[in-house]
């Protein structure tokens, strides 16, 4: 079933050259732009900042260690007549860092506002999408390091303490 959708999914590709072109570029350097995002919530939440930041390392860190253990090869490796509109890399496909990156940067800003955040996860999809789309990524890669990334980061914010509640904002000496 993977392939299939992958299959559906790929061959909208190549047929309308400026779009392949816009979708190529969007695969290629829109998780910059959600990295930039996540660094500049330290401006409005640095609960929410500190949780992207550390939830795309951790993430980067469980994707290394499932590599060590499973290497999936990309899809332009494995199959024949299929539309690959970006380079090709020695790495494993499984999982998804773009999609791992993508959705952990789009739950932290979702954190720190509900309205950017809802945006930042359509943006996270179509960023997630567009590695299948250009050839780069199976879908079960994709949904891999969509859980990968909403769970590093989720898991880290749920155990960062709240400031509200921290030692030094509680009135220790009443008066």
């Amino acid at each position: 079933m993977d392939t299939e959708i992958f299959r559906a999914i790929n061959g909208l590709a190549g047929q309308v050259p400026w779009l392949d072109a816009a979708i190529a570029g969007i695969s290629r350097y829109a998780i910059y732009a959600s990295i930039l995002a996540v660094l500049l919530l330290f401006i409005k939440d640095r609960k929410a900042a500190f949780a992207g930041v550390f939830g795309i390392v951790l993430g980067l860190v469980i994707d290394v260690l499932i590599r060590l253990f499973y290497t999936r090869p990309h899809p332009f490796s494995v199959l024949d007549n299929m539309n690959l509109l970006a380079d090709r890399e020695v790495s494993a496909s499984f999982p998804s860092d773009t999609a791992m990156m993508a959705f952990a940067a789009a739950l932290a800003i979702w954190m720190a506002s509900k309205k950017w955040g809802g945006f930042a996860f359509l943006v996270a999809g179509f960023v997630a999408l567009s590695r299948v789309y250009v050839g780069f990524h199976f879908p079960a890669d994709i949904l891999a390091g969509t859980v990968i990334g909403l769970a590093a980061t989720g898991g880290i914010y749920a155990l960062m303490p709240d400031r509200k509640n921290s030692w030094r904002n509680q009135n220790h000496f009443p008066n």
